[in-house]
């Protein structure tokens, strides 16, 4: 998972944000319920998504770009 990864998520839990309050003026023009539900699978991907992202920093500093881990001694 890459930054920009993350930031197309949270842009779109944004934007269905926004929609719910226009939703909140007009409830006939849209469906709240479902729009309710579509930010909550948002919010739950953009989740994933940071935990992918914070693996894969913890993993960096052992690879060596080839994608072999390297062994250290200690």
């Amino acid at each position: 998972m890459t930054e920009s990864e993350i930031a197309n998520i949270l842009h779109v839990v944004e934007s269905i944000e926004n929609i719910m309050k226009i939703a909140e003026r007009n409830p006939k023009a849209f469906n709240l319920d479902s729009l309710k539900r579509s930010r909550e699978m948002a919010l739950s991907r953009l989740e994933e998504a940071k935990e992918k992202y914070r693996a894969s920093l913890a993993m960096a500093p052992a690879m060596n770009g080839q994608g072999n881990l390297k062994v250290y001694k200690t």
